[in-house]
C-alpha cells in the first residue's frame, strides 16, 4: 500500500465518508440523498459522543477505501460496521488490511479519539457482497473467529482468554404495534432508505394495506426505548422478523405466519 495513506474521519473529511459507498451514476436518487443525509448527520453526532468512528484511504487525495466501526464502552468492545473498497482497480492492494491494520494500532495503544477506553476485543457482523471478495475470508486471515452464538458474528480478541457474547436482543410487546408493521433504522449507511424501502416492498407483497411505521432509532430513541431497547429491524403484528430482506422468500414466509 506504498502509494495509499489513511486518516481518520473527520468533519474535514466528512463528505468523502457519507459519499465513497454510493455509485456516482446513482447519488442524485431521492433514496441515496435521504440516505447520504442520514449518514452525515449520524456522523456528526457520533463524532462528538464517541471520537473515532473511521478512518478512510486515500490515493492522493482520492479516497478509494474505508472503514467504519463504533466504540462501545459499555462492552469494551469496538464494532466494525464494515470494510469497503469501491473500485475493482483498487481491490487485493492492501487497503482493507491497512485500514484494519490502523485501526488495531489504535486500540491497542490508547489514544485520544478513543477517550482512554480499554478496548477488549473487535467484533464485527461479516457480510458478503456478491461479485467481492468474502469479508469472511479476509477476517479470518486476520485472525478473528466466529462466536458460539453466531457464526457471521467474528471477535478479534485484544487480550488472551476474551470472548464475546453480545447483548440479547429485547423487544417488549406494546398493543399498539397489532395489525401493523414497524421498520426500524439508523442511518449509519447511505443505503439505509433503500434497504428500508426493500423491507416496504416485501411487506406489500404479502399484505398490500398493512400499516408500516418507519423508525429511526437516533432521532426516535423513545420509540426503541419503550420497546425494550434492543429491538430487530422488522416487527410485524408484533412479531420480530428474523430472516433479513436479502432473502426475501424467507422474510416474506416470516411475515405472512405474523398476519
Amino acid at each position: 500500500m506504498a502509494r495509499f495513506h489513511t486518516r481518520n474521519v473527520s468533519r474535514e473529511n466528512l463528505e468523502d465518508f457519507v459519499r465513497l459507498c454510493v455509485p456516482a451514476d446513482r447519488a442524485d436518487e431521492s433514496s441515496f440523498k435521504r440516505g447520504i443525509s442520514l449518514k452525515a448527520d449520524w456522523v456528526e453526532r457520533m463524532l462528538a459522543e464517541k471520537g473515532c468512528i473511521g478512518k478512510l484511504a486515500y490515493d492522493g487525495t482520492k479516497p478509494v477505501g474505508m472503514i467504519q466501526y463504533l466504540p462501545c464502552p459499555d462492552e469494551n468492545v469496538v464494532k466494525i460496521a464494515c470494510i469497503f473498497v469501491p473500485s475493482d482497480k483498487h481491490l487485493r492492494k492492501g487497503i482493507g488490511s491497512a485500514l484494519l491494520k490502523s485501526l488495531i494500532d489504535d486500540v491497542t495503544t490508547p489514544v485520544s479519539c478513543f477517550r482512554n477506553m480499554t478496548v477488549k476485543a473487535l467484533v464485527t457482523n461479516a457480510f458478503d457482497v456478491p461479485g467481492t471478495y468474502t469479508q469472511h475470508e479476509f477476517y479470518r486471515k486476520k485472525g478473528f473467529s466466529a462466536t458460539a452464538e453466531d457464526p457471521h458474528l467474528l471477535c478479534y480478541p485484544l487480550r488472551d482468554g476474551v470472548t464475546y457474547t453480545p447483548p440479547k436482543e429485547r423487544y417488549t410487546r406494546r398493543s399498539e404495534d397489532r395489525e401493523k408493521a414497524l421498520i426500524f433504522f439508523d442511518g449509519t449507511c447511505p443505503f439505509s432508505i433503500r434497504f428500508v424501502e426493500k423491507m416496504v416492498q416485501l411487506i406489500r407483497e404479502v399484505s398490500p394495506s398493512i400499516p408500516i411505521q418507519t423508525i429511526n432509532k437516533l432521532n426516535q430513541p423513545e420509540e426503541v426505548e419503550k420497546r425494550g431497547g434492543r429491538v430487530p429491524d422488522c416487527i410485524v403484528n408484533q412479531r420480530p422478523i428474523r430472516s433479513g430482506f436479502f432473502d426475501a422468500e424467507n422474510f416474506k414466509r416470516e411475515v405472512r405466519e405474523a398476519l
